[in-house]
């Protein structure tokens, strides 16, 4: 299964993530309320790993997961996984669950190079 590098940022409140990962040239966004955080945290590592970016890393998903205290792994209703090691460590751990959603949009920059 094929595996992309990205990172996950979460608001100061903790309360909402953003998970970007970059696949030819166009970044793959799976972003959504965070249930079950209760501070923010950043994992500039992160990696997802998928079986079809054109099926798997659309629409909205619902998933599962446990931050910290140095490991972050979010379980997709649809096998996909993202991971990663927190840039700093969390106390308590945390499990967490929701509904994301996946969004993409292609890199105009890389466009343009020769």
């Amino acid at each position: 299964m094929p595996t992309s590098d990205g990172y996950i940022k979460t608001t100061s409140s903790g309360s909402k993530f953003m998970a970007v990962f970059t696949i030819n040239d166009t970044n793959y966004t799976f972003s959504g309320p965070l249930g079950g955080s209760s501070q923010p945290w950043n994992c500039n590592n992160a990696s997802v790993t998928y079986k079809s970016r054109q099926k798997d890393l659309t629409s909205s998903r619902t998933f599962e997961g446990h931050v910290g205290p140095r490991k972050v792994r979010f379980q997709l209703e649809n096998d996909v996984t993202i991971t990663g090691t927190l840039d700093m460590p969390i106390h308590p751990p945390n499990s967490v669950s929701g509904t994301g959603s996946w969004t993409s949009n292609f890199e105009i920059k890389n466009a343009y190079e020769d």
